[in-house]
């Protein structure tokens, strides 16, 4: 029940326990890895990216009562990219979010569900952001602003544009092989089933091959 205190250099990890001066205990967590600079949050536990990835940081009887674990394997080569170049970080509390910001104006969203990761995405935006903020209002709405190198103050997830500007979304399924991937097959015709709320353009590929350039 001691109250505790995560801090973090980018090689060390401690956990300082206790309520008073004479109580405190600063213990060693990790010797090999830390984390990253604007990179911690707190969604239930604290997450972060380390020299590793993306690392959450759950209660546990080992390491003094905290135990590591890495949950960005899916996404390694991008975020092996971009070590050390995190500009913000930030949660989003009504879809359980943690979400880190790059200097490439690209980010990367993990999602969490009692605990665990449920689904982590790549995001692209218009400008490279510089800071983050969000918080609950008084009316228990989530305001999420982030600031940009331009000098500009946005809403997160608010409209359906960038200020304006278009947002593009890609979805990539998984290759599909119908069952007998040895088995060469002709399709004559594909039907795509979609639900809108309003006016969306769409624009659809394909690979043959397991992405081959082969065509018949």
């Amino acid at each position: 029940g001691a109250s505790a205190l995560l801090v973090s250099t980018e090689t060390r990890l401690f956990v300082l326990y206790g309520s008073a001066v004479d109580e405190f205990r600063l213990i060693q967590l990790s010797e090999n890895t830390g984390a990253l600079p604007k990179s911690i949050q707190w969604i239930g536990q604290p997450v972060f990216q380390n020299m590793f990835g993306i690392t959450m940081l759950s209660t546990s009887d080992r390491y003094g009562g905290f135990e590591e674990s890495a949950i960005s394997s899916a996404v390694k080569p991008f975020l092996d990219e971009r070590r050390s170049r995190a500009t913000a970080s930030m949660i989003c509390r009504d879809k359980n979010q943690y979400r880190i910001f790059f200097d490439d104006k690209t980010a990367l969203y993990v999602t969490f569900k009692d605990g665990k990761v449920l689904g982590m995405f790549r995001v692209r935006l218009k400008h490279k952001v510089t800071c983050a903020w969000s918080s609950k209002l008084s009316d228990q709405t989530e305001l999420m602003l982030i600031g940009t190198e331009d000098g500009g103050l946005y809403k997160m997830d608010v409209g359906t544009s960038f200020a304006g500007e278009s947002i593009p979304h890609y979805i990539r399924f998984a290759f599909n092989h119908i069952r007998s991937p040895r088995v060469e097959k002709h399709f004559k015709r594909a039907l795509i089933e979609a639900d809108a709320d309003g006016y969306c353009r769409v624009h659809v590929g394909y690979d043959l091959d397991y992405g081959g350039n082969r065509r018949e």
